[in-house]
This record gives C-alpha cells, sequence and structure tokens, in this order.
C-alpha cells in the first residue's frame, strides 16, 4: 500500500494524465527511471534498489 502511496504523491498527481496509455507509460518511467535508479529507502540501508541489488549480487559471487 506504500508504494501505490509513493507513486501517487511523487508522480501521479504531479501529472495531467488524459488517457490510458500516457498513465502507463508515466508508471513505467517512474519504476524504471526513478524508483528503481534514484530512489533511497530506508529498509534498504539508504540504498536505491538497483544498488541493492547489485551489492547482493557481489556478496553471492
Amino acid at each position: 500500500e506504500s508504494w501505490h502511496g509513493h507513486l501517487k504523491r511523487e508522480w501521479l498527481y504531479r501529472h495531467s494524465i488524459k488517457e490510458f496509455n500516457q498513465a502507463k507509460h508515466e508508471v513505467f518511467w517512474y519504476i524504471e527511471s526513478f524508483y528503481n535508479q534514484n530512489r533511497i529507502h530506508q529498509g534498504l540501508n539508504y540504498l536505491t534498489p538497483n544498488e541493492f541489488e547489485n551489492k547482493q549480487q557481489k556478496l553471492a559471487a
């Protein structure tokens, strides 16, 4: 539930979305270009999801 709240507050409420395809594009962009790349997460020791995943892969190797 909190993820959906972040999506709405941080991205969707800031854009005027008129069509489904535009909404689909905005959600994809938020996830791939902002949420996974730039947004730090307290539960991941203040790393982005991509940084955390890369760190875990290095530890497993």
